[in-house]
């Protein structure tokens, strides 16, 4: 299995491709990218394209897969759907971006869910705080976490689905798993539970 990380964008947002015996996924396709279009005229059609969150910086490039592969499912929150619709929900009016989209094939995924990918086993949790509609995936011991935990970092708090003790609440269940997990943030670089307790215990203590 190999994680690809595509994050040359205005917002150095993370678009995920997970790929093992020529097969391959996408997590949060946030902008279209040169390299990200190289990749998809090289490879078969994805499986499927899971969103962490409803953020405009999360979901932008959704279209880019759709024109290429029109029925791709989206797998995603049910508090997510909004947000594809929406541009004041996915915030990007607020940037003159305007993201929304027509006829998406979504199927809603929830807590406990489990997505199979070749020999593989996707764990989904419900992480609010940062949105509401936040899912992290546990793949193996990697976890896509989307805007819960950064490195040296956490979540904003300040959006309108926002819930500081929610955030907490999800923060202090993804520090339960092994030190060694391996943390993918919507943002910035990968990092490890081990890295990142000493902070996480920082800012729950302080915010």
């Amino acid at each position: 299995m190999e994680i690809k990380i595509f994050n040359n964008n205005p917002m150095n947002e993370n678009t995920y491709i997970i790929t093992e015996n020529e097969k391959w996924f996408i997590i949060d396709p946030g902008f279209e990218d040169e390299k990200i279009n190289i990749f998809t005229k090289k490879n078969k059609t994805p499986q499927f394209i899971l969103i962490t969150h409803g953020h405009y910086d999360h979901i932008g490039g959704i279209n880019f897969f759709i024109k290429k592969y029109e029925n791709i499912n989206i797998l995603s929150s049910k508090d997510c759907e909004e947000k594809f619709y929406d541009p004041e929900k996915n915030l990007s009016y607020f940037f003159n971006m305007q993201t929304d989209f027509k006829d998406l094939n979504i199927k809603f995924i929830k807590e406990n869910d489990i997505i199979n990918f070749e020999n593989n086993k996707i764990e989904v949790f419900e992480t609010p705080g940062h949105s509401k509609d936040s899912l992290t995936f546990k793949l193996e011991n990697n976890f896509f976490v989307g805007d819960l935990i950064f490195k040296q970092g956490i979540g904003r708090y300040d959006m309108p689905d926002s819930n500081i003790n929610e955030l907490k609440k999800s923060i202090k269940r993804i520090m339960q798993f092994d030190d060694k997990s391996i943390i993918y943030s919507g943002h910035g670089e990968k990092t490890t539970l081990e890295n990142e307790k000493e902070n996480l215990n920082f800012y729950l203590e302080n915010i």
